[in-house]
């Protein structure tokens, strides 16, 4: 029988997030970006990329914005409506030695993170995450 009196309760709640060491990069400049990603498996988009870090990334390695086709309105972790979304950047990334290339990145607001990767990201390149390890 299960006694919910034995457990640590304070042990249910995460108090680490499940992040990521990522290498971001462009082609021919050779100029690459450490950064830690969020993995976000309760994200429904693909990767998200903080606004003011995508401005800092931008001047790093020389590239520009590029414009969505439409406006995009997220709905946030409390399904509320996020900021709108007008521009991304489409990046290399390196995930433990793996190199995919031109992922597009969503240029959002976030509050604690520079980049946010969702459950589509991993389920698109069939990766299995493994917490545990």
């Amino acid at each position: 029988m299960f006694d919910l009196q034995q457990i640590d309760l304070s042990s249910l709640i995460a108090s680490n997030s499940f992040t990521l060491a990522c290498t971001l990069y462009t082609d021919g400049n050779g100029i690459a970006v450490q950064v830690e990603a969020l993995s976000d498996t309760r994200a429904s988009s693909y990767v998200f990329i903080n606004s003011k870090f995508a401005t800092d990334l931008c001047r790093s390695l020389k590239v520009k914005p590029k414009q969505l086709p439409y406006i995009i309105y997220p709905k946030g972790f409390n399904s509320q409506k996020g900021s709108p979304i007008s521009q991304y950047l489409s990046l290399n990334i390196e995930i433990d030695s793996c190199r995919i290339p031109y992922i597009p990145m969503l240029i959002v607001e976030l509050d604690s993170h520079d980049i946010i990767i969702s459950r589509n990201f991993f389920d698109y390149f069939y990766i299995l995450i493994d917490v545990y390890d």
